[in-house]
C-alpha cells in the first residue's frame, strides 16, 4: 500500500484532501499539524518548516508521495518542493503564488538531477482553470476571460491572508501574449451563469500569467477577475485603497477579525454559497465553460485528488523535473469527467 503524506492537512483544503484520499483503499494517507500538542489522530504528524531540516527530510523519506497544501504560498514558496527533492520523493502542490510558482520553477535542474517528479499549481486557479482554459485555445482566439465567483464559506487564515496580499492596485493581464500591470478596479457589471444579478469583480493575480506558455506564443489578450461574495463593493474598494499599507502586522489583524466576522454570520442566502468558474474565448466567435462546486476549497481539493488518484493508478506518469497542468493537457477530458464524479458541475456554454 502506497503511503502519501498531505503535509498542510489540517488546513482547510489541506483537510479535504486528506478525507478524499482516504477514500482510496490502495492509498495510507498521512497529514500533517505544526502543534505536536494538538496531535490526537495516529495518522496526523508532527511536521514544521521550522524545526530540523534533517528531520523533516528523514520523515518526506518514509512516503512514497508528498501533497503540499501548506499556505499561504507567498511565504513558503519552494521551501517544501526542495525538501521533497532533496528527500527523492515526488510531490504535488496547490500553489496559487506567482512568485512561488516562479521560484518552484527554478528548481527544475536540481529535481531532474535527484530524479523527482515536482507538480505545481495543480489546485483551482491554476490547475482547474488552467485545464479549462486550455480546451479551446487555438490560433483563432483573440481574448480570454477568466471569471471566478467565490461564495461565502468559512474561510482558513492561509486563504485570507493569500487574498490580501493579493488584492493590489495594480494587477496583471497579458496583452497579445505579453504581461502588463494595469490599474485595478472594482467593477459591478458582470453576470454569471444562473446568477440573477451582476456581481462586482476585482483584478486579481493568477500564475497563469507567467506559467502558461501557451497564452504567449498565442499572443492573446487575458485577464483574470474574482468576486468575493463575502465582501461588499465598499469593503473591497478599501481593501484596494488600503493595499499600500498593508503589512505583516495589519494582514494578520484584519484576518482575525474578518474570521471572527464570518463565524457570527448564521444565514446566506443559497445564491451566495459555492463557487463559480467561467472561462470565455473570442475569436470567431464565443465559447464560454463553466465549472461549479460547494466551495473554492472542494474544487481546488477535488482537482489535486484527481490528479493525484490518476498518478498512482498510472494513468499520468512524468519523466523528473517541474511540471505544471500545461504538460498534462491530453488527459484534460478524462480528468474532467472525473471531476463530475466528485461533484462538479460542467457545462459548456
Amino acid at each position: 500500500m502506497k503511503k502519501i503524506l498531505v503535509i498542510g492537512g489540517t488546513g482547510v483544503t489541506g483537510h479535504l484532501i486528506y478525507r478524499e484520499l482516504q477514500t482510496n483503499p490502495n492509498l495510507e494517507i498521512f497529514g500533517t499539524s505544526r502543534r505536536a500538542a494538538a496531535i490526537s489522530d495516529d495518522h496526523i504528524i508532527y511536521f514544521d518548516l521550522a524545526a530540523d531540516k534533517q528531520r523533516n527530510i528523514a520523515l518526506l523519506q518514509k512516503f512514497d508521495f508528498t501533497v503540499i497544501a501548506l499556505g499561504p504560498f507567498e511565504k513558503y514558496l519552494n521551501k517544501v518542493q526542495q525538501l521533497c527533492i532533496i528527500a527523492q520523493v515526488n510531490c504535488l502542490d496547490i500553489n496559487d503564488s506567482i512568485l512561488a510558482a516562479q521560484k518552484i520553477k527554478n528548481l527544475q535542474e536540481q529535481a531532474e538531477k535527484q530524479k523527482v517528479t515536482v507538480l505545481t499549481g495543480f489546485g483551482l486557479c491554476p490547475g482547474l482553470s488552467t485545464l479549462a482554459l486550455g480546451l479551446n485555445l487555438s490560433s483563432t482566439v483573440t481574448d480570454i476571460a477568466c471569471r471566478l465567483y467565490i461564495g461565502q464559506q468559512p474561510i482558513g487564515p492561509g486563504a485570507m491572508a493569500a487574498m490580501l496580499r493579493t488584492i493590489n492596485q495594480q494587477y496583471p493581464v497579458l496583452v497579445k501574449g505579453k504581461k502588463f500591470w494595469i490599474d485595478n478596479e472594482v467593477t459591478d457589471n458582470y453576470r454569471f451563469w444562473g446568477h440573477s444579478q451582476s456581481s462586482s469583480l476585482i483584478g486579481y493575480e493568477n500564475p497563469e500569467m507567467v506559467t502558461t506558455a501557451a497564452l504567449r506564443k498565442l499572443k492573446v489578450n487575458y485577464s483574470y477577475k474574482v468576486h468575493f461574495a463575502a465582501l461588499k463593493k465598499t469593503q473591497l474598494k478599501f481593501l484596494l485603497k488600503a493595499s499600500s499599507w498593508l503589512n505583516t502586522q495589519t494582514i494578520p489583524f484584519l484576518q482575525k477579525l474578518y474570521f471572527l466576522f464570518s463565524k457570527m454570520k448564521r444565514q446566506v442566502k443559497q445564491s451566495d454559497k459555492g463557487c463559480l468558474l467561467e472561462v470565455t474565448w473570442k475569436g470567431k466567435g464565443q465559447q464560454k465553460l463553466v465549472i461549479s462546486g460547494e466551495s473554492s476549497y472542494y474544487m481546488t481539493a477535488m482537482f489535486a485528488c484527481v490528479i493525484v488518484t490518476e498518478i498512482f493508478e498510472t494513468k499520468i506518469t512524468l519523466a523528473a523535473g517541474v511540471y505544471d497542468w500545461e504538460n498534462l493537457t491530453a488527459n484534460s477530458e478524462r480528468v474532467l469527467a472525473d471531476l463530475e464524479k466528485k461533484g462538479l458541475q460542467i457545462k459548456h456554454r
